[in-house]
């Protein structure tokens, strides 16, 4: 079997918890704005629309599980869950035949 560092998998991960984390803090700080000017009914939406955000990154975070899709095929991999939390993440395409490494590859 191959071994690949896989391309995109930090982007992809640190894209989407930033943009996350972005939104929520966005909607509380509005929410509380809102509020202070005014407007209390739109600041509650932005403060349900921001638990809602925290909700989905934290679900994202632990309880998804570590998944990304394969480069080649665009099969969704799930890396091992027993796997060695000193080492990098990795997932086995069994499609392409390739473990992907989501560090820098070690020389062997």
């Amino acid at each position: 079997m191959e071994r690949r560092p896989h391309p995109r998998y930090f982007r992809t991960v640190a894209g989407y918890s930033v943009g996350l984390f972005a939104v929520s803090l966005a909607c509380l700080v509005a929410g509380f704005v809102l509020v202070r000017i005014g407007l209390p009914q739109v600041g509650d939406v932005l403060y349900f629309a921001f638990a809602g955000s925290a909700i989905v990154l934290l679900v994202t975070w632990f309880a998804g599980g570590e998944t990304t899709i394969c480069p080649e095929c665009g099969r969704r991999l799930r890396a091992d869950p027993q796997h060695d939390p000193h080492e990098n993440l990795t997932f086995v395409c069994r499609d392409c035949d390739i473990e992907w490494d989501t560090g820098r590859l070690r020389d062997s």
